[in-house]
């Protein structure tokens, strides 16, 4: 019978104790694993702290803007609209001022004082129709004059007729006063006095500009013959910016 070598098999297994890890390492490799892990996990917390509150920072500031862009915007519109507005009651009082005007005629260029509150309606239009002449006013064509003589300049004349053939037969003899100081047109309002002055001054620019190249032309040239004034500028500009002037009064 064999008797089992029992000293060497207790080497080894005293060898394979001392070689594996006791339960102390391996707690305390734990913790350190343990802690490692805590500790990245503080850090991601506070690194996704920072991101949030970068973020909220983020939807602040977006807030505002956008609050900020509303604002602009509500702003702008209400600007737009009050200008719209403003747009569209000047067109209105314009159109209506055009109505009102529609069968005026404007006679300017009279004596001071010419005719008196006192007189009627028949005793203005003989007084007016004895300056104006060889013009002639018939005083039942004539629905009013002067707004009762108030509200108008002393060398002038605003008469409403009672229609319009009436109306534009009297425009039609203002040629009679065409080497007087008299003159006769129709009606018209602030806005539509301004037009006409601009785009007569635009046309009498045109025409100097014309006349000083006709000029030059006529210096260069070797025949001996004076260059009509075919464009000279017309006294209707002098005549509408006085007219202007005593609207504005």
């Amino acid at each position: 019978m064999t008797t089992p070598n029992t000293p060497a098999k207790t080497q080894s297994s005293f060898a394979t104790v001392l070689g594996a890890p006791s339960k102390l390492d391996r707690i305390t490799q734990l913790q350190a694993t343990l802690d490692r892990v805590l500790e990245e996990n503080f850090e991601l917390k506070s690194h996704l702290s920072k991101l949030e509150e970068q973020f909220n920072s983020m939807v602040d500031l977006t807030t505002d803007k956008v609050k900020e862009v509303e604002a602009k915007v509500s702003q702008a519109h209400s600007t737009t609209i009050a200008q719209v507005k403003t747009c569209v009651t000047k067109e209105i009082s314009e159109q209506k001022f055009q109505e009102d005007n529609a069968l005026k005629v404007h006679i300017g260029g009279l004596p001071l004082q010419w005719c008196t509150v006192e007189d009627t309606l028949e005793e203005a239009i003989i007084k007016l129709n004895h300056i104006i002449e060889p013009v002639n006013i018939k005083p039942k064509n004539v629905a009013w004059i002067n707004d009762t003589h108030h509200h108008v300049g002393r060398e002038h004349c605003v008469l409403t007729f009672k229609n319009k053939e009436e109306q534009v037969k009297l425009l039609r003899q203002s040629q009679l006063l065409k080497e007087t100081k008299l003159w006769i047109a129709k009606k018209l309002t602030m806005n539509q006095l301004k037009s006409k002055v601009s785009k007569l001054k635009k046309m009498n620019e045109a025409r100097k500009k014309e006349n000083g190249l006709s000029t030059e032309v006529a210096k260069r040239s070797s025949r001996n013959f004076e260059i009509p004034n075919r464009l000279s500028p017309q006294p209707t500009l002098r005549f509408l910016s006085s007219l202007l002037s005593y609207s504005t009064c």
